[in-house]
């Protein structure tokens, strides 16, 4: 198989079925050139660059699709074409050239026959200077219209807003959010890859408007359905600033035509979106985990983690079900300063006897009261608790072990901060939005809204627990789609062992 190939069709009533044949022969990047958009007008080719991304959605929605604006200025490894074609030998190849002789296919010849019939807008012309804004997270078929259709409206200079971290706060999933700079250089990439003539810019933003309120040269703004009323004030803030109003190109959004078995239906958009990409990121690997040589290799050491009330031990219920070994460090947390234990007498010679209640055990909402409003008080607690938890969690590790346990979790809020991922084989993070937490702290644990924030802000937050993870759950919609996080990762995971088995 290939990791790069291009397929140049001279007939684009055959594209569907070429999509078809090429996607089982090619890894990564697909690259297409239609021979005749150049002759073609700007309406029709718009048309053009919906029809073959919608194909490219349903067809093979695996690969990085990329329509070509102008000719491909790089080398591939095989290129595919429907028919003798003169200008095959310019192309630079590694591998081979095949010919695919076929038929027409019905939904290639639709969209020909409406793109060739497509009816001129007034913004069906090229503009000097062009501008377009978004997020641009794992740039998908959507972005990649966006942006064509930009492109074909352009004759000398492409400016693209990305946001910046600050406009993120409202995403769904924003901590799986690609770095601005890895966003901006990928938009980049794209664009010089499908038409190198242009001049680009593409500069973070930090508010909705980015450089359309100040930039005098800009004269067309590419929207989508979802972004139109946002040209529209565009518009009315350049309009205050007495600068020419920009005339607005809305791109239709792309359907997902995703298998019905790789989507939730119930709860990701019916469009293409960066959000429904990161929802299926929920339960994959996100990156390998690091070798760690210096830990016995069995049983696999697995570190729940996540912030205060984020559903971790929901999720270690549904791995336990699994045959997994779950060691819930909050209970052991509990277990250490017990009457009677080492552990609380500690605890009263460094904060005192009015941590305890009539029973002589220790309030832990007195106990928090003085904690929780300090870093200090905080850290102090943690330096006497988290030791002594190890002690029964490697206990525990051994009896699992004698068990035959294969799959050890140890579900722990504090496994980044005690480090204690780092005796663990790979990391698990549970995540839901800090106002879920704090909705849920005030149902579970029947406290104040207040008190509920604190807790929350004592804690770090979703992010570092998403930079630590190699696969992150969020248990923010319905249980069903819990389980299906979970059963991803279970068999990924049972993969992995698999293989490192085999080795």
């Amino acid at each position: 198989m290939s990791n790069a190939g291009l397929l140049v069709v001279t007939n684009p009533a055959k594209l569907g079925h070429m999509l078809q044949i090429v996607q089982s022969r090619v890894h990564k990047a697909l690259y297409i050139q239609l021979e005749s958009m150049e002759s073609r007008g700007i309406a029709c080719v718009s048309r053009l660059v919906s029809g073959v991304y919608s194909q490219a959605s349903a067809l093979c929605h695996k690969l990085d699709v990329r329509l070509l604006i102008k000719p491909l200025n790089q080398d591939v490894d095989i290129v595919f074409y429907d028919g003798q074609n003169s200008s095959l030998e310019s192309f630079r190849c590694s591998k081979e050239k095949l010919e695919l002789s076929l038929d027409d296919h019905p939904l290639s010849a639709k969209f020909l026959k409406l793109a060739n019939e497509a009816t001129s807008l007034e913004t069906d012309k090229q503009f000097a200077h062009v501008v377009l804004g978004g997020t641009f997270d794992r740039l998908h078929i959507g972005h990649k219209e966006l942006l064509s259709q930009a492109i074909i409206r352009c004759k000398r200079k492409l400016t693209v807003g990305v946001t910046d971290a600050n406009m993120l706060s409202s995403k769904i999933l924003n901590e799986l959010i690609e770095p601005c700079d890895v966003r901006i250089e990928k938009v980049k990439e794209f664009l010089m890859d499908v038409d190198n003539t242009l001049e680009y810019a593409v500069v973070p933003i930090s508010d909705p408007f980015g450089p359309t309120k100040d930039d005098p040269t800009m004269d067309l703004i590419v929207v989508s359905d979802e972004t139109l009323k946002g040209g529209l004030k565009v518009n009315e803030v350049r309009a205050g600033k007495g600068l020419a109003p920009l005339q607005l190109h809305c791109v239709q959004l792309v359907e997902d035509l995703v298998p019905s078995h790789l989507r939730d239906l119930d709860t990701e958009d019916w469009k293409i979106s960066s959000s429904s990409a990161r929802m299926r990121l929920l339960g994959t690997l996100l990156k390998k985990p690091d070798p760690r040589p210096n830990i016995p290799s069995s049983p696999h050491l697995i570190g729940l983690t996540g912030g205060i009330a984020s559903g971790k031990s929901k999720i270690g219920e549904r791995l336990e079900k699994k045959g997994c070994g779950v060691i819930n460090c909050d209970l052991i947390g509990h277990q250490v300063y017990e009457p009677g234990t080492k552990g609380l007498q500690i605890l009263v010679d460094e904060f005192g006897k009015d941590i305890l209640d009539d029973e002589g055990k220790v309030n832990r909402r007195a106990l928090g009261k003085i904690v929780f409003g300090s870093k200090e008080r905080l850290e102090k607690l943690n330096s006497i608790v988290w030791p002594l938890m190890l002690e029964i969690v490697q206990q525990k590790i051994k009896e699992f072990k004698r068990m035959g346990c294969q799959v050890v979790v140890l579900e722990a809020a504090v496994l980044a901060r005690a480090g204690w991922h780092l005796k663990c084989h790979e990391v698990w993070s549970v995540i839901v939005p800090q106002a879920e937490a704090i909705k849920r702290l005030q149902e579970r644990d029947n406290l104040s809204e207040e008190d509920s924030k604190a807790r929350c802000a004592a804690q770090p937050p979703n992010s570092d627990h998403v930079r630590l993870a190699n696969i992150v759950f969020s248990p923010s919609w319905s249980p069903e789609h819990t389980d299906k996080q979970v059963e991803r990762a279970w068999a990924q995971l049972q993969s992995r062992l698999s293989s490192s088995s085999r080795l």
